[in-house]
């Protein structure tokens, strides 16, 4: 009979032999289930983080550009605007130019310039490296129109809806990527078997390797949200799950070694 529910291995998955060998001999699946509640519990906290250094740099980093755009309008493919041109786009800490605005002609490329994007007449136009430029069309367009208030709005809904899409999407791929990794667990702790003389199936290996995982999850997102970095951190993580998967294999020597007759 399953010993430990879901809400048990986020505290005894650091040092619970029982809870390794009850999640190797009683529960059944992958514990994709549990990876799931896990990631998505642990994922409201870095959410929060992500969230208020966003909110932070949306109140006090995008004001000052905000302020410098002009009204632009796209009329049957020609862009104008209602300042003189060539029109400047400044950096507000550093003051470099990191963008221009130029119907005129004068400007009709990137090179010789420091700026990031360049718009002209009809084309939009982004440095993404040294040696790469992306060239947008806008000489379809039909009709388009950007002010700071366009800009402002959009933001305020951005600020609304961002935490909801990102926590969203932050669980699914972080359950698609531990997912994966515990799938290579799986076949390492093979290894740990023959080094322990256990015998578990693979469905067994997968399920402790989520367990194993666990303690680095935990230590993960507290990591995060103090906002404290690691050198070679994934490294060291690797270690842990090493070493919790195979204290979850022996764990489970008992019962998966059957015993000789007297």
């Amino acid at each position: 009979m399953k010993k430990y529910s879901l809400l048990h291995p986020p505290v005894l998955s650091f040092f619970s032999k029982d809870l390794y060998r009850d999640v190797g001999q009683n529960w059944r699946g992958i514990a994709a289930l549990y990876l799931v509640l896990l990631l998505a519990f642990c994922w409201i906290f870095e959410t929060w983080a992500v969230n208020e250094k966003v909110s932070q740099f949306i109140i006090n980093e995008a004001p000052p550009f905000v302020e410098q755009i002009p009204e632009i309008t796209i009329q049957d493919g020609n862009v104008s605007i209602n300042e003189p041109e060539p029109y400047f786009l400044y950096d507000p800490e550093t003051g470099d130019v990191i963008a221009i605005i130029d119907t005129t002609g004068f400007y009709d490329s990137l090179d010789n310039t420091e700026a990031y994007l360049l718009l002209t007449n009809n084309k939009f136009i982004v440095r993404k490296s040294e040696a790469e430029r992306r060239v947008y069309d806008l000489s379809q367009m039909d009709e388009f129109f950007l002010d700071q208030n366009t800009i402002n709005n959009f933001i305020d809904i951005f600020k609304t809806y961002f935490p909801f899409v990102f926590y969203v999407f932050a669980v699914i791929f972080s359950f698609v990527f531990r997912l994966v990794l515990v799938l290579i667990y799986g076949a390492i702790g093979f290894l740990f078997c023959k080094i322990a003389n256990v015998k578990l199936t693979y469905q067994t290996l997968i399920r402790l390797a989520v367990i194993a995982s666990t303690p680095v999850i935990i230590l993960d997102t507290v990591l995060e949200v103090s906002n404290v970095n690691i050198p070679f951190f994934w490294l060291i993580c690797f270690a842990i799950v090493m070493c919790y998967l195979y204290f979850g294999v022996w764990a489970n020597k008992a019962q998966s070694t059957p015993r000789r007759a007297l």
